[in-house]
């Protein structure tokens, strides 16, 4: 009887066994479509998150274009220019923009700046392009270079 009992209670421990290892295998096949699951929900959040801090960067960038043309449009009334001024600098900042190293807004307040250094609006019309292309072929910023031209131009003038 002793062997009987010792070979029911082994196969019934063999049975418990393989129902257990089964179990801990489709679990196993659960926690793996849970975890796909998870890698799922944070690639869309990943892709939230990246089309957040576009939309962040396109906003501050538009805001600061709008505030470069405002002053830009300001500066021009202080110097006497019309809106055509205004439109002329604004569309020569587009163009030269889309085909300069630098942007409409830097192209844009470079032409403040020089309105502001007293230079007149003829003369800025006429220099910016030629600061563009100075300012990429000497790899210095127009903010640098506006400086020097103001400089030169001011002629020992307190400013």
């Amino acid at each position: 009887m002793a062997g009987t009992k010792l070979d029911y209670t082994l196969s019934l421990s063999k049975e418990d066994f393989l129902r257990g290892f089964d179990d801990a295998i489709n679990k196993a096949k659960g926690l793996d479509s849970g975890i796909n699951e998870i890698k799922s929900k944070l690639t869309e959040l990943a892709g939230v998150y990246i089309s957040f801090e576009f939309l962040k960067d396109a906003s501050s960038a538009f805001i600061e274009a709008q505030k470069t043309a405002s002053q830009l449009a300001y500066t021009v009334g202080q110097r006497g220019g019309l809106s055509s001024d205004i439109k002329d600098l604004s569309e020569q900042s587009e163009k030269l923009g889309k085909s300069s190293f630098f942007n409409h807004v830097e192209i844009s307040k470079a032409q403040n700046a020089l309105l502001n250094y007293g230079i007149s609006l003829k003369q800025t019309k006429g220099s910016i392009e030629a600061l563009t292309n100075v300012g990429v072929a000497k790899g210095k910023s127009l903010d640098e270079l506006i400086s020097v031209v103001g400089s030169a131009s001011a002629g020992g003038r307190a400013l």
